[in-house]
């Protein structure tokens, strides 16, 4: 979403972050499959393949908040870019939600919860700064070359 241009249609946005999203499903479940392989030491089974197969879709299903949010700003009539930051801002809260989640399930306590979703949530910030910089160096060479 950061690298979006503005050629670009929200139709086709949003099929490029669900195939992205399914490509990262089937290399984290890829990897996943092979180091257990590699922990058992053994051939695993087909049920045991399909169980680490059915796992996982945290990261997809995730993703389709952000994605309802872009969908959703640009029908309510925001432009593409202000649909794109919107829907980066609503993964970044994900984010910080995520990297709590992740702190109290290993019992950190508060101030380390705190700073595991604050180091989250500013990977989604950077995401937001990185789609910035892009846009605003892409409308500087568009006004140099008078398109």
């Amino acid at each position: 979403m950061a690298s979006v241009e503005n050629g670009d249609s929200v139709g086709r946005l949003a099929v490029a972050l669900l195939v992205t999203l399914q490509v990262y499903w089937a290399a984290e479940r890829y990897a996943h499959v092979m180091a257990r392989r590699i922990g058992l030491g053994r051939k695993q089974t087909h049920a045991e393949v399909l169980r680490e197969l059915s796992d996982g879709w945290e990261l997809v299903t995730a993703s389709f908040l952000a994605l309802l949010v872009l969908l959703g700003t640009r029908f309510l009539g925001a432009d593409l870019s202000d649909s794109v930051l919107s829907a980066l801002s609503c993964s970044s809260v994900l984010l910080c939600l995520v990297g709590w989640r992740v702190a109290r399930g290993a019992l950190l306590g508060l101030v380390q919860c705190l700073s595991s979703a604050t180091f989250a949530g500013a990977i989604g910030v950077a995401m937001i700064l990185f789609k910035t910089f892009l846009h605003s160096r892409s409308e500087k060479e568009q006004w140099e070359t008078g398109r």
